[in-house]
């Protein structure tokens, strides 16, 4: 092979397979390790200022000629220290350029560096630098990651000052700090948080822009400070700058081509001054991110905070997805990014893993091959280092991190602001924001399209509506030619068939594009009703993924449990299995100034040939409960017309309607019993586990700190939610079914469930009794007590009226009314022995027996009034039973509703199973306690006797003789 000498760019020599240590000042084999060395030596003469002379390179520091402990480069204060041989400054560790830098190497610097006595070390690759001081006042394994190192000609006072100062880019300090910033825009500009937030977001972004410009020119001071911003020209140098990386990023139409700093220079320069102390090219992208979402859950709490996730949540559903590389990934509401920006970090860290595991094989063999010279060695594992290189080259059309970047992240979302704030924040992050866009998350945009997506993750807007005059818009949908033929080209027959769709429903109601939309048909047409957001992002979302693919979405609790929601569970039940829902505390987005209790949902599509399946097994359940009650529906449809027919002959109008609308009840109620059973037995066929999770602590509290966290790594349990995932998909025996989740023992927070016991999603509705009364003896409440509806009539004296309330122990006073006092609502009768029910209060057992005595008992709506069924159940049996605790518990657990108004629906509470013995074994249970109280009450009787006699006796009535 012919040799070539030149100089790079950046003054590496290399001849050839040679290249030249300026330290060792020799020529060493060219491998990808010697170059990321060499490289980093530049950095540590041109920005820092160290000499030649004050380093050394493949030292060892054990000083023992351990071949194994050789540092990449020693460096000291001074080149008289080197030659006294002093303790050095600063040890450094190079790693190969595909390796994410580990732990165990940040232990391998801190030995080095403690062998050695230097105060500083360094872990460096091409994609990575991290900078540690040595605690030595602490244990082996104490470490604190810092901004950065000392420079050359720092003083020993300013080395000094560096040690006792110099500290972590901490998430809360620099979160602080921001805030700090929007507090001077807002007092300064007299702007409104989301005006003053969009300032801070443009400085930020000049702020990186600059500092990475400075570090790729090799400036000592690659930092965005007001001396720098001096050094420019013009009466405005910021908005200038400003300028300036709009069009580094003009591509991407981030901002207006019209759009400035809005800001008094004065207020500008205030900001950069407060941000100069950290640079924001240097640090990790991973503490930025965090450091963001804590200002914008801080700052504007309800405003622009409930657009992100807490990060502890999105790493949490990123690792229950787990994406790999080549999927595609969307978030239709996507917010400030965090779901996509963190499944790029992880795809970019496998890329990056696979790469450097193919040149350590290739490397592995290369150097067991003794046929071949060590230039020989060195020029094959420097080709093949280039050639994977090339596949993992950004810029390079084509390549494994170019498709990460340009064809597997998508997100979009209907706030401009925070559509922009995603493409920046994935920006900081190291790309991928090409995917996102300023749009309505329900309608289709560039590569967002039907059947399109392995992988779905977001955290759609809660508690809004999708309304009637919500329509879609010319404007909205409609692309240029080129840019069609851009698309179509990229996206093939799928994109050109969404268009059609999306085209032919031009001013019509988004809605109408959902089936899960409430509608009625009239004359004129069909008519949309209204729709919670949420709802509809659960089938955009499953309209969006491919068959077989995955979705992770964060839904409010009434969407698991609330029983007029059933029909959106099943809708979703008919085109995917559930894999996990786990549900969060309440506290959970309480900082993003959201107070609603949430859960996650994470689901997989049905592929063709399981919705077949799925679609003929229900048919089937169809077939065989429409046989079963064919005949009983015949004969009794029969007998009514019968009657009907009978009646219009006898010219009995109003028998003839009375029938009528018993035959219409009749049959709505067999559709419904139909319906029901045949769902119960299609899940019973097509059933699979589901895994289900409680969660009580979750990464951050009610104010946004910190907190453990049991989702990923939580201490006390030492078994995280993952874990558990891992084993249930493992098929592991450790996860106990949810028929061990009894009140009153440890219930287990991870248990796994079947489609075929599942009417709720929720885990907490998860739970039983502990009853140990044979099979035969328990009944549903429903079967043993019946609703009297017995309506108090208009034209009643309502003075004559006792109205109650009934308390938490379940008993029942009388209340006083005002005289002349009437009802808005509806009253009801309830008559001596009745069973009265508080609806709101269920939940902590106010239920009470109205006794025998009173007369005249009347109850509004808010309550539901039962009789016993006096040959099954006494109704102090069923009022005791009520009483227990693990039964106020049960009831507590399964309120459901709006926050403040949660409630026990009746639905769930009539098919609560409770104990029915016969009466008399009823009786004797109730007796055994009456039985002590009677003796109780007779003993009191006699010491309230014999207190009398004492007190006689002490007066001397009795003096013995």
């Amino acid at each position: 092979m012919s040799k070539k000498q030149y100089k790079k760019a950046d003054d590496i020599q290399i001849d050839g397979n040679k290249i030249f240590s300026s330290v060792r000042k020799k020529w060493l084999s060219l491998t990808p390790e010697e170059q990321v060395r060499q490289k980093y030596l530049r950095i540590l003469i041109e920005e820092y200022g160290f000499d030649l002379k004050q380093i050394a390179e493949e030292m060892n520091v054990t000083g023992r000629g351990s071949a194994q402990a050789r540092a990449d480069y020693v460096i000291w204060r001074t080149e008289q220290d080197k030659i006294d041989q002093k303790a050095p400054f600063i040890i450094v560790e190079c790693k190969s350029d595909n390796v994410t830098i580990k732990a165990a190497d940040y232990v391998q610097g801190e030995n080095y560096a403690r062998i050695a006595d230097a105060p500083f070390f360094v872990t460096h690759n091409s994609r990575e630098t991290k900078y540690w001081r040595v605690k030595k006042d602490k244990m082996p394994g104490y470490i604190e990651e810092i901004e950065n190192i000392p420079h050359a000609d720092d003083s020993d006072k300013e080395v000094k000052k560096l040690l006792s100062k110099l500290r972590v880019f901490r998430e809360k300090e620099f979160a602080d700090l921001l805030h700090q910033c929007h507090n001077v825009i807002r007092n300064r500009e007299k702007k409104d948080p989301a005006a003053a937030f969009d300032e801070i977001a443009k400085i930020l972004f000049v702020k990186v822009w600059v500092e990475r410009e400075l570090s790729k020119k090799r400036k000592r001071k690659n930092l965005f400070s007001v001396d720098f911003l001096k050094e420019q020209l013009g009466d405005n140098p910021l908005d200038m700058l400003f300028s300036q990386t709009k069009q580094a990023y003009a591509m991407d139409k981030i901002f207006e081509d019209d759009e400035h700093i809005n800001l008094k220079p004065a207020t500008g320069t205030e900001i950069v001054r407060l941000l100069e102390k950290y640079n924001l090219s240097d640090t990790s992208e991973d503490i930025k991110g965090v450091a963001f979402e804590r200002f914008l859950g801080r700052t504007f709490r309800g405003e622009i905070g409930q657009f992100f996730t807490p990060r502890s949540i999105v790493e949490f559903m990123v690792h229950m997805v787990d994406p790999k590389e080549c999927e595609i990934i969307c978030d239709p509401a996507s917010g400030s990014g965090g779901f996509l920006i963190r499944v790029f970090e992880i795809v970019r860290e496998q890329i990056l893993a696979d790469a450097d595991k193919q040149y350590n094989a290739f490397k592995e063999e290369i150097e067991k091959n003794l046929t071949l010279s060590n230039e020989e060695k060195a020029q094959q594992m420097q080709d093949k280092f280039d050639e994977i290189q090339t596949t993992i080259d950004q810029r390079k059309e084509g390549s494994r991190m170019w498709k990460l970047s340009n064809r597997c992240i998508y997100g979009t979302d209907a706030n401009d602001r925070m559509a922009r704030t995603s493409k920046m924040n994935m920006i900081m992050h190291g790309d991928g924001h090409g995917g996102v866009h300023h749009h309505d998350g329900f309608l289709n945009v560039n590569g967002i399209f039907e059947g399109r997506f392995d992988i779905i993750m977001t955290n759609p807007p809660f508690g809004a509506n999708v309304e009637p005059s919500d329509k879609i818009t010319e404007e909205e949908i409609t692309v240029s030619s080129n840019v069609e033929r851009r698309y179509t080209s990229e996206y093939g027959q799928l994109y050109t068939e969404a268009q059609e769709r999306i085209k032919a429903a031009i001013h019509t109601p988004i809605a109408s594009l959902f089936e899960l939309t409430p509608k009625k048909q009239k004359k004129g047409g069909t008519e949309y009703g209204k729709i919670k957001t949420e709802i509809l992002f659960i089938e955009r979302c499953l309209n969006l993924l491919k068959s077989g693919a995955r979705l992770g979405i964060v839904l409010p609790e009434g969407i698991f449990n609330n029983p007029s929601l059933a029909y959106v569970r099943e809708f979703t039940e008919d085109r995917a299995f559930l894999k996990a829902v786990v549900s969060l505390p309440q506290e959970t987005f309480v900082s993003s100034g959201a107070s609603v209790k949430c859960s996650l949902l994470f689901l997989q599509k049905f592929t063709e040939e399981e919705k077949q399946r799925f679609d003929e097994t229900y048919a089937a359940a169809k077939a065989e409960i429409d046989e079963k009650y064919a005949d009983e529906i015949v004969a009794e449809t029969e007998r009514l017309e019968t009657a009907i027919a009978k009646a219009k002959e006898a010219k009995d109008t109003d028998g003839r309607k009375a029938l009528q609308k018993e035959l219409k009840a009749y049959l709505k109620k067999m559709d419904e019993k139909k319906t029901s059973e045949s769902r119960q037995l299609l899940k019973a066929r097509f059933d699979y586990p589901i895994f289900m999770y409680e969660a009580e602590k979750v990464g951050i509290s009610a104010t946004g700190e910190e907190d453990q966290n049991e989702l990923i790594s939580y201490q006390s349990e030492k078994v995280s939610c993952i874990d558990r995932y891992e084993q249930f998909l493992s098929n592991s025996i450790s996860i106990p079914n949810w028929h061990k989740r009894i009140l009153g023992n440890h219930l287990p927070k991870a248990f796994i469930c079947y489609l075929s016991e599942l009417n709720r999603w929720d885990p907490i509705s998860f739970c039983k009794l502990r009853w140990k009364w044979p099979k035969e003896k328990m009944k549903p409440i429903k079967n043993v007590l019946f609703k009297r509806v017995e309506p108090v009539s208009s034209a009643t004296n309502f003075d004559q009226l006792q109205p109650i309330t009934i308390h938490f122990d379940g008993s029942v006073d009388k209340r006083k009314i005002k005289y002349g006092k009437t009802y808005s609502m509806q009253m009801f009768y309830a008559r001596p022995g009745d069973i009265v029910i508080s609806k709101i209060d269920l939940k902590n057992g106010a239920v009470g027996i109205i006794p025998q005595n009173w007369d005249n008992v009347a109850v509004t709506g808010h309550f539901a009034v039962y009789k016993a069924d006096t040959k099954a159940i006494l109704p102090e049996w069923f009022h005791r039973i009520i009483q227990q605790p693990d039964f106020k518990e049960l009831l507590w657990r399964n309120k459901v509703g709006a926050e403040g108004r949660k409630e026990v629906k009746l639905d769930f509470f009539e098919n609560i199973e409770i104990p029915v013995p016969n009466k008399e074994e009823q009786q004797r249970i109730l007796y055994y306690k009456q039985k002590i109280v009677n003796e109780i009450e007779k003993l009191k009787k006699n010491l309230s006797k014999a207190e009398v006699e004492v007190n006689k006796m002490l007066h001397g009535e009795y003096i013995e003789k």
